[in-house]
C-alpha cells in the first residue's frame, strides 16, 4: 500500500470515529434533556 491510499483510508476512519463520536454526544445529551 502507498502513502496515499494510506493517507485516505486513515482520513476515512478519522471521519467515520468522528461521526460516531458526534451521534454518541447527540443522543448523551437528548438522554440528559428526557430526565
Amino acid at each position: 500500500m502507498n502513502n496515499a491510499t494510506q493517507r485516505i483510508l486513515s482520513v476515512g476512519l478519522y471521519n467515520e470515529n468522528r461521526s460516531e463520536n458526534y451521534r454518541d454526544g447527540l443522543l448523551h445529551r437528548i438522554h440528559r434533556l428526557d430526565q
